[in-house]
């Protein structure tokens, strides 16, 4: 028997194929930026809610710029200030910002097993039929409150998630009459909530129980395109995404050809299109790091470097360091560079030339260009 996790449900409901990759054959899926920088945010919580890292700004950045170093293949110094921030607003929830309980009422990373009679076990046990890990755990009278962190840059549906994690919530707690799911959004600033009562449980563990049927007597494990494609570390071997490159080459698909598509036929090219242009940009920036490229037609793809000006994340309290009123600094919290030298420029001189240094930096980067052959 194949044990299951919400994680795994998720990925065999969205992509067999995906699911037979990597939890029957058993194959790594490829470490990508989205996945190394939420994978440290998480761990980042956790050590501060357990007590391994100081709950200070510098010590979270201490932490960060440690992690970064270790993984330079998928993160740079500029993950170092957006994971530093959005730990300290995951601190500020309000389920967890009495450190007073920190390792006590509130548990961080608490796992949860069970066999396939719906007791617990333990996470290697022999009959493990289902596990989970829970962010943060945390019984309030008869209320259990359980918290994930998301640091994805958009709203999902989590209904799955949140109604697994009240079934895992009643099936422990006996004493708990609602389990309340928090999903935080620490990027975004927003708190997705659900109330479940006790009847949860036994909806959840039947709907669990046919997801392992289906799994169990699933012989034929097809790849279904979906809104994750691009994102999947299995798509090179996926063979709807063959397929799509296929078409394109040969040009079974073109412009006028895409005009006489179904619905569904026209949603399923448009995905896997996606993740073709995306595997496609991204051998472009590996063949770029080792020489130009020569596009054959007189033009050769090479790397520039550009420069800009951002303003550091200090602007606003400069501004007001310098007696620039709230009033005008209020509808530009997150500050351009052009607004920020408009307000500059509306200071006395001597103020100006003392804040602009501080108030401005400008940061190399490169970008890919076509220039003619000389």
């Amino acid at each position: 028997m194949i044990p299951l996790s919400y994680s795994r449900i998720q990925s065999f409901l969205e992509c067999p194929f995906k699911f037979y990759k990597k939890y029957i054959l058993k194959e790594s899926e490829p470490y990508s930026t989205p996945l190394a920088f939420g994978s440290t945010v998480h761990t980042g919580i956790e050590k501060v809610l357990r007590g391994k890292v100081d709950a200070t700004e510098e010590a979270i950045e201490a932490f960060m710029t440690t992690s970064v170093q270790k993984q330079p293949y998928f993160l740079n110094k500029e993950h170092i200030f957006e994971g530093t921030q959005q730990i300290l607003a995951a601190l500020e929830n309000a389920l967890v910002d009495d450190s007073t309980l920190w390792g006590g009422e509130i548990l961080s990373e608490r796992r949860f097993s069970f066999n396939q009679d719906w007791e617990p076990c333990t996470w290697r046990a022999d009959d493990i039929y289902f596990r989970g890990i829970i962010d943060v755990y945390r019984a309030v009278g008869d209320t259990l409150y359980l918290v994930d962190w998301k640091t994805s840059r958009a709203v999902s549906n989590n209904k799955d998630q949140a109604r697994i994690y009240a079934m895992i919530g009643f099936l422990v707690e006996d004493g708990v009459t609602n389990v309340q799911t928090v999903f935080d959004y620490i990027r975004l600033g927003y708190q997705d909530e659900e109330i479940f009562e006790p009847s949860i449980k036994a909806e959840m563990t039947d709907w669990v129980d046919s997801i392992s049927r289906q799994v169990e007597n699933t012989t034929i494990w097809e790849s279904t395109p979906n809104d994750f494609c691009g994102y999947c570390g299995f798509k090179a071997d996926c063979p709807a995404f063959k397929e799509t490159v296929l078409d394109i080459q040969n040009e079974i698909v073109t412009e006028e050809t895409i005009a006489t598509m179904s619905d569904l036929d026209l949603y399923k090219f448009n995905t896997m299109a996606k993740a073709v242009a995306e595997a496609a940009d991204e051998e472009i920036k590996l063949r770029l790091t080792k020489g130009d490229i020569d596009l054959g037609n007189g033009k050769i793809y090479t790397y520039r470097k550009q420069t800009r000006t951002d303003v550091k994340k200090e602007a606003v309290t400069l501004l007001l360091d310098a007696g620039v009123s709230a009033e005008i600094i209020a509808p530009y919290a997150r500050l351009s560079s052009a607004r920020a030298k408009k307000i500059l420029a509306s200071l006395p001189e001597k103020d100006r030339q003392d804040l602009t240094d501080s108030l401005l930096t400008r940061r190399s980067y490169n970008v890919r260009t076509k220039i003619s052959k000389k």
